[in-house]
């Protein structure tokens, strides 16, 4: 399964773009669908999810796809943007489709969240400040809530590398205060 290939690459292996480091690393659910509905690439979260709620299975190709005449196909051909399930003994949760721009090649984001969490911001907005994949990586941390310690075990790394990482996106993003970099990526205001 191709989503399963990629998610074994390690980071500048030259397998793994920066949006799959992205996904990769991000704390919460998060799978990228092709327009035929096949996942290009899925973090271990979502792939686990997915399989389990039996939300995708494998297409003819041997790739990850939504699963034919599912509610989570249905929402993603009609363009609805939010689907929530409730899956049985378990805590609802909220699919989330971030959508690309219309006529762009991009594929579309699916994140998973409790029903009542805010939806991470667009990922587009990381490649206009032309952020590394670490420094993706912290912003990603920063944005759902984790200090900066929390950050550093997460990436096993060191609290110092991650201070370093953060003052980079502040001048790449003209920031000077973490409350300021949070806001712009959720506001998107530039």
């Amino acid at each position: 399964m191709q989503g399963q290939e990629l998610a074994s690459n390690e980071p500048g292996s030259g397998g793994e773009s920066a949006l799959e480091h992205v996904i990769d690393n991000w704390p919460t659910a998060v799978a990228a669908i092709e327009s035929s509905g096949a996942i290009s690439f899925a973090n271990a979260e979502a792939r686990n999810l997915l399989m389990r709620l039996e939300l995708v299975s494998i297409n003819m190709s041997g790739q990850l796809a939504l699963t034919s005449g599912h509610e989570l196909e249905k929402c993603f051909l009609s363009k609805r943007s939010t689907l929530t399930l409730s899956p049985r003994n378990e805590t609802p949760i909220t699919l989330r489709l971030i959508r690309p721009k219309p006529n762009s090649t991009a594929n579309t984001l699916l994140v998973v969240t409790e029903p009542d969490k805010q939806l991470p911001p667009s990922i587009d907005l990381y490649k206009d400040y032309d952020l590394s994949p670490a420094e993706i990586a912290v912003l990603a941390g920063l944005l759902n809530s984790e200090t900066l310690a929390e950050i550093a075990i997460r990436r096993e790394t060191t609290k110092n590398t991650v201070r370093s990482q953060l003052r980079s996106i502040f001048r790449k993003t003209r920031t000077h205060r973490q409350v300021e970099l949070i806001s712009l990526f959720f506001d998107g205001d530039k």
